[in-house]
């Protein structure tokens, strides 16, 4: 299981160096051996436009300190969406490493995983929006975990929609090293998804050849999804019928 923590990068990097802290705390003080860097880990098409941001894409990135002028010329926005995705993944690799300083110490190994965006895997050139990058986080991160939300993504077809998504996805990366994250609530009704629309996206990816998934948010209190509808999806006598 992983631990999951969220990264949080505004208007300002130097925001981000200010929760350095609260990681060295987290590993001295908790027991876990693994992260999960949460879907805020984004940049968009816009950020950063803080003057300390700025200063930086011209002394260190040779890029001009003005982000209209990188809008117009297409060289120097896939350099400058190219840098910033960079720039996230090593941050989360700070994180990472201070987290895992002073953690308490096993024989198991700490791994990170990072939420990616569907619209990244579907479309690779919507890297510029979000500065995330499929092949990249196959790369640096034990697991990617996507967001697999059809209906907060729009999809007039969500089965359809996942299959392609799943499609995607493994011609990327491996099986193993993917976890399918479902929409468990319809955010544009505030209404949850019923068990058995969970129940049968979750035989969809396990047909595209996926056994990892799982669901958010988990409502104990009201009982949502049901554990009886969705034991099957997560139970041993369902993998040994894939197998099979």
């Amino acid at each position: 299981m992983f631990s999951e923590s969220a990264i949080a990068l505004s208007s300002s990097w130097l925001y981000t160096e200010r929760s350095v802290p609260f990681w060295q705390i987290l590993g001295r003080m908790a027991n876990f051996d693994s992260l999960l860097f949460h879907d805020d880990g984004l940049m968009t098409d816009y950020e950063d436009a803080s003057s300390a941001a700025l200063s930086w894409y011209e002394q260190k990135w040779n890029l001009p300190a003005n982000i209209a002028q990188i809008h117009q010329d297409e060289e120097l926005m896939a350099e400058w969406t190219r840098r910033k995705t960079q720039l996230l993944i090593d941050f989360t690799y700070k994180l990472r490493d201070t987290a895992d300083y002073y953690r308490q110490y096993d024989i198991k190994c700490f791994l990170i995983a990072r939420n990616i965006y569907a619209p990244v895997v579907l479309n690779p050139e919507s890297q510029v929006w979000f500065a995330q990058n499929i092949e990249a986080f196959g790369q640096a991160y034990d697991y990617a975990a996507v967001m697999v939300m059809p209906y907060m993504e729009g999809a007039e077809n969500a089965e359809a929609w996942l299959r392609r998504l799943a499609a995607e996805a493994l011609k990327v990366m491996p099986a193993k090293r993917l976890v399918f994250e479902l929409q468990a609530v319809d955010w544009r009704s505030q209404s949850p998804v019923p068990s058995e629309t969970l129940a049968q996206w979750m035989e969809l990816i396990r047909d595209a050849g996926n056994m990892n998934y799982g669901y958010y948010p988990n409502d104990f209190i009201n009982g949502h999804p049901k554990t009886g509808v969705l034991r099957r999806e997560f139970s041993l006598e369902t993998e040994l019928k894939t197998a099979l």
